[in-house]
């Protein structure tokens, strides 16, 4: 079904918004801020968070240390012919994809904190958007006229740094075998700096639900230490107001802690800025994504990174969880924060129905997951160009998942969740792995970063701010029979 236009809602300019206490919005000063600030004291403090950094972290090398990990980690796997997911998808028919996401992989510039595959070259992005509109129809075409996806995703990258006719023809393929009805929700991420002017038209077709903003910060120094382009604030309020006479339903924008040189007085600073923002209904939603380190992308060459600095880190990470709290906003998976009044539900992040796919991504570096199986495609914009040159798919490398990834893969997405439960394991667990999984819940329990009730594990507060620590703990419980 090709989109329809939307109508600009009518707002009330009177409307008031619901919070915890009624009135926060109203209240938010320096001094309200200030004793946030002193109530996050107070809970670190309590927490034994800064003792259990430096005992945890003080000596560890930071490039081991993910704070960042939306994805399993996966065993290395052999090299897969390009056509292999494609292969694997058509031996089945499928009626629903949980995560349907498109990677557009040029950028303006290198963020210093990205590690993402993406290109500042865009010489080639005709070329590129031709190839991954063709790998989508490849793979949709298939769908029955009822299938239905959780969610559709252009991420990158920046998507909009596309010219809006390209991103429709996208979208326009997408629809002709996925009726837009019966897709929950529709993300467009885009960068409020180097945007295309009229990138709010998508909305006034019905093209897009919800557009993503990224803004990391509103502290010109801490992005320009970190390389990357700064946006004003009242430019982010200009652009809210725009989509929002567009129609669009739904506006979030992604925030980032642990950046170098970042301090809670800039989070201060941002959350007086974001409060503005909701007060007038034109963002209902928040990303609040920690700084990542891999194994390739570590520390900056000047940057110190010990018990010191993280805890100050996660004293950024509590502030908004305080203050998003004092909202009355809901707290969800992947660091989402969400209004009362946002109706987009977060896809499942565990599939076991047969006919459903987890994951389904096109273009570069696009991770999928179906069939009991992690499919990723060849990393370099100019490679997947090759590759689709003469196939049609671009599958670099695939893992079936062995009994060991399975159980892992489970528990790691409940970590993600907040909570899993042992007696809703794919496999159940041999007494030994029962074992080793209940001296780990002990450990942890201990530390004060898990509660047991029953089989039912849940996350503390500390526990979901050092949700790496428990997860890599818990990765000890099902090794592969030859470690």
């Amino acid at each position: 079904m090709i989109p329809q236009p939307t109508q600009p809602p009518q707002v009330d300019d009177g409307r008031q918004f619901t919070t915890v206490g009624g009135s926060v919005l109203d209240v938010i000063s320096a001094e309200w801020l200030h004793d946030l600030l002193q109530q996050t004291d107070g809970w670190i403090a309590e927490s034994g968070m800064a003792r259990l950094l430096a005992q945890e972290f003080g000596q560890a090398d930071p490039k081991s240390w993910h704070w960042v990990d939306v994805y399993p980690r996966w065993r290395p796997a052999a090299p897969s012919d390009p056509e292999q997911m494609l292969r694997d998808w058509q031996a089945q028919e499928w009626q629903r994809i949980e995560f349907l996401y498109l990677h557009l992989p040029y950028c303006a510039q290198r963020c210093h904190f990205c590690y993402y595959f993406i290109s500042t070259d865009t010489s080639r992005s005709q070329e590129y958007l031709s190839a991954l509109q063709r790998e989508v129809r490849t793979f949709l075409a298939s769908l029955p006229a009822d299938a239905s996806a959780g969610d559709l995703f252009f991420g990158g990258g920046t998507p909009s740094m596309m010219a809006v006719p390209d991103l429709q023809r996208l979208y326009d393929e997408i629809y002709e075998h996925l009726d837009q009805d019966r897709i929950g929700m529709v993300t467009l991420e885009l960068h409020p700096r180097t945007m295309r002017r009229d990138m709010h038209r998508l909305a006034a077709s019905g093209h897009i639900r919800r557009v993503s903003m990224g803004v990391q910060t509103f502290s010109k120094p801490v992005l320009a230490a970190n390389g990357r382009i700064w946006v004003e604030p009242e430019r982010i309020r200009k652009i809210c107001m725009k989509f929002r006479e567009a129609g669009i339903e739904h506006i979030g924008l992604d925030f980032m802690v642990g950046l170098h040189t970042q301090t809670a007085s800039d989070v201060l600073a941002d959350l007086r800025y974001i409060a503005g923002l909701v007060r007038d209904g034109l963002i209902d939603s928040i990303s609040v994504y920690p700084r990542s380190y891999t194994e390739i992308w570590g520390p900056f060459a000047s940057e110190v990174v010990d018990d010191r600095t993280l805890t100050e880190k996660f004293r950024c990470h509590v502030l908004y969880r305080r203050f998003f709290a004092g909202l009355g906003w809901s707290e969800g998976p992947l660091y989402l924060f969400k209004a009362p009044e946002f109706t987009g539900a977060v896809p499942s992040a565990l599939v076991n129905v047969r006919q459903t796919a987890q994951a389904l991504a096109f273009g570069n570096s696009a991770r999928s997951s179906f069939a009991n199986t992690n499919y990723l495609n060849i990393r370099s914009p100019d490679e997947y160009l090759q590759a689709m040159g003469g196939k049609s798919g671009a599958t670099a490398a695939h893992q079936r998942f062995s009994r060991a990834d399975t159980n892992r893969r489970h528990l790691h997405f409940g970590i993600k969740r907040g909570y899993f439960d042992e007696q809703q394991l794919p496999i159940p667990p041999t007494s030994e792995e029962r074992t080793q999984l209940g001296e780990i819940t002990g450990d942890l329990t201990r530390r004060s970063l898990i509660e047991r009730n029953g089989t039912r594990s849940e996350l503390t507060q500390l526990g979901m701010l050092l949700i790496e620590l428990v997860h890599q703990s818990y990765e000890r419980a099902f090794p592969e029979p030859n470690q």
